[in-house]
């Protein structure tokens, strides 16, 4: 909506006013632009273009209208082919669902009944889960992203985060990156539980902010929050809500656990995807009976 560009411009505002996250937020960008471009000196200029950019008088949609088309006319040879940024990022991404699937494959092989992957995007996550593991799995998001080739049924989620599915149906539900994206995330916590049967398990992973102190975790949100609508709004043109809901691990813990989940593992990812700097967490839960 209207009212939520207006926020997200002024958090971008505030972040790029701060000396400390512009500085991190600068080193991130250009680290991002090293690894499509492959040279730091132009990525270096990518980086002040993107930033001095963001810093302009304009809506932020005349602001991220012009950063995409800049991405998309900015050329790089690679394997004797011009490709913009945009496709060179596609790219370095492709392997992205096989790691996430690899993260999450424990815990799912002792897995038996209907499993939900919650907010599954493109649904290669889903598919992966369906041909490697042969588990009876669906797909739900707030539209049809799918790609051609997924397969798995797709369910709808309403507009109050809710599936048109019985109580207790699932017996596993995966979400991963999903709840940092929604600005009332309380609501899918909520809807989980109703989803997951007594005794399911509920496999997480998570964008987290990480520090030694309040302060240091509170910049690092922020820090968290500018890379996360690098990738999701200034690459791609498909209006991704990028609330920056993020929560700590242990402040994702007390929250599943105050809504009825028992902890069963907590796991710190890492930077995980170099081509973007966040720290991903997994965390598995059972529902309690």
């Amino acid at each position: 909506s209207q009212d939520d560009l207006v926020i997200m411009k002024e958090r971008v505002t505030r972040c790029l006013e701060d000396n400390d996250i512009l500085s991190k937020v600068t080193e991130d960008f250009k680290l991002t632009f090293s690894m499509l471009i492959g040279d730091i000196d132009k990525a270096s200029i990518v980086a002040e273009y993107v930033i001095e950019s963001l810093k302009e008088d304009k809506s932020l949609q005349e602001i991220e209208d012009k950063i995409l088309n800049y991405f998309q006319e900015y050329k790089v040879i690679e394997n004797d082919k011009n490709k913009n940024l945009v496709e060179i990022l596609e790219e370095r991404l492709k392997g992205r669902a096989d790691l996430i699937f690899e993260q999450i494959k424990p815990y799912l092989e002792d897995v038996n009944g209907y499993v939900l992957d919650f907010g599954a995007g493109d649904g290669q996550v889903s598919q992966k889960i369906k041909d490697e593991l042969d588990l009876d799995v669906s797909a739900c998001d707030v539209r049809d992203y799918k790609l051609d080739n997924v397969e798995v049924p797709f369910l709808s989620i309403g507009d109050k985060s809710r599936l048109e599915v019985e109580d207790d149906y699932f017996s596993t539900i995966v979400i991963t990156n999903v709840l940092h994206h929604e600005k009332n995330n309380q609501d899918i916590i909520k809807e989980l539980y109703r989803l997951l049967k007594p005794g399911g398990k509920l496999i997480v992973i998570e964008t987290v902010p990480v520090g030694k102190s309040e302060k240091e975790i509170e910049n690092d949100r922020e820090r968290t929050f500018m890379n996360d609508y690098l990738y999701n709004r200034l690459f791609h043109n498909a209006n991704v809500p990028v609330p920056g809901t993020y929560e700590t691990p242990a402040g994702w813990i007390k929250r599943f656990e105050d809504a009825g989940f028992k902890l069963q593992h907590s796991e710190n990812l890492g930077v995980d995807q170099p081509t973007i700097q966040d720290t991903h967490h997994l965390i598995v839960f059972d529902k309690m009976s």
